[in-house]
């Protein structure tokens, strides 16, 4: 969390008041294990492909909470959204076409997942909700 607000920091500089911050975060699950710099490139991601052409009123929410025996980890944009192709590319970690998606390879996408998936060793570690126009959550769920 706290290279996420130092990362947040960096966009307040370049971009003002044009890109809002806003955290929900659970500070009894502050001490839980992640690799490093695994929420980071969600962050990236929400704010390059997400909100990246959004002139003003853009909102990253970064969230912690639990559920059941679930750590979840959510980044969040009200940006373009994507389409189910794309999100189901995601969730199968599947390789994106870059003529068809301008410079998005998925390579970050696919490196938290299999670093999760290395890490805690299981499968299910991620969720994304989207739709065209709709904005895009991920939510990294991490095993208690």
């Amino acid at each position: 969390i706290d290279t996420i607000k130092a990362y947040e920091d960096l966009f307040i500089v370049r971009f003002g008041d044009a890109i809002k911050f806003e955290y929900c975060i659970d500070p009894s699950l502050l001490d839980i294990s992640v690799p490093p710099l695994i929420i980071q490139p969600l962050v990236e991601n929400a704010t390059i492909h997400g909100i990246g052409n959004m002139e003003n009123g853009g909102v990253i929410r970064i969230s912690l909470d639990r559920d059941g025996d679930v750590i979840r980890v959510g980044v969040q944009d009200n940006g373009v959204g994507m389409s189910e192709e794309t999100r189901q590319k995601i969730l199968k970690c599947q390789s994106f076409d870059s003529d068809k998606v301008g410079h998005m390879t998925g390579i970050g996408i696919y490196n938290v997942v299999q670093r999760l998936r290395l890490f805690f060793s299981c499968e299910d570690v991620i969720d994304v909700e989207s739709a065209p126009g709709q904005g895009t959550k991920v939510i990294l769920k991490i095993p208690c």
